[in-house]
């Protein structure tokens, strides 16, 4: 649970949930096409998180050795075999799902052992390939109901730009370094996100009292990001900061998967009814 970090793993099913949802797929195919993909990209989440270990292990040595790789908590042979288990059953899911699903999950695959391998400790392509992982996902899930629309596409880019932006501030965690404007870039990606899809959304004959619910969730996850970056004062706060743009990812995702209407306002709710068990876990394990 500590390798994994568990509280984590409850923010990844909500992406390919939202881009279902919103592309349509629960009034073609109903719910249930959606749930292997839920566990897919759970699956890739846990691989990618083990195989981010195996590739640190040499600097958690020295900078984190109470992780369970340096520790010894857990054998890096065990951490290798089971890294390819979570690979394999991820893209079976999606494989079995449709082609369809199955030629985006081989490209979040690619993006995950790309991050991992080549590009995570450059400082422009790491944050971005990061957030393109979770832009995958959120596609995985569009891919299995009506395909890419205007709303998709402008979620992936979202949740993929706010993922980059909190993801670059991830990486100072151990610098010393005065937070700049970049601190604010997490919440300035989600205002532009809600800000396009809320107008284009009213532009194509959607009303404005059909779009006041899915606002609720966007506006709090807005203000959440705001309340995160004015958290970041010392590298010391980058952790707890981290978390919570993390946890505020299911906000984002509630307020996604409410713009398919009533179905997707009854699981958006509960994507964020989620997030006090996330702080919970929190206190015990490892979010960032």
């Amino acid at each position: 649970m500590q390798l994994l970090r568990i509280p984590n793993l409850m923010t990844v099913p909500g992406d390919p949930i939202a881009g279902y949802l919103i592309s349509g797929g629960v009034g073609a195919y109903g719910l249930s096409r959606v749930a292997p993909l839920a566990l897919s990209s759970i699956c890739f989440y846990c691989f990618g998180l083990i195989m981010n270990d195996i590739a640190d292990l040499g600097v958690d040595r020295e900078e984190r050795p109470d992780r369970p790789l340096p520790s010894g908590a857990a054998s890096v042979a065990a951490a290798k075999i089971v890294s390819i288990f979570f690979l394999v059953w991820g893209l079976a899911m999606a494989w079995l799902t449709s082609s369809d699903t199955g030629i985006v999950a081989s490209a979040l695959a690619v993006a995950v052992i790309s991050y991992n391998c080549l590009l995570k400790k450059r400082p422009l392509a790491g944050p971005f390939s990061m957030g393109a992982c979770r832009g995958l996902s959120l596609m995985m899930g569009a891919a299995a109901g009506g395909g890419v629309d205007y709303r998709v596409a402008l979620a992936v880019a979202g949740l993929a730009l706010y993922v980059a932006a909190f993801s670059s501030i991830a990486r100072l965690e151990m610098k010393s370094v005065v937070f700049g404007i970049s601190k604010w870039f997490p919440a300035l990606c989600l205002m532009l996100m809600f800000a396009i899809i809320f107008t284009m959304s009213h532009k194509s004959g959607l009303e404005m009292a059909m779009m006041l619910k899915p606002a609720i969730p966007a506006v709090l996850a807005i203000g959440l990001a705001f309340m995160c970056g004015r958290r970041l004062i010392r590298p010391n706060d980058v952790p707890a900061v981290i978390g919570g743009f993390v946890a505020n990812m299911m906000l984002v995702q509630a307020a996604l998967c409410s713009l398919a209407g009533s179905t997707g306002q009854i699981v958006g709710g509960l994507i964020a009814c989620m997030i006090p068990l996330f702080a919970l876990l929190s206190l015990k394990f490892y979010s960032s």
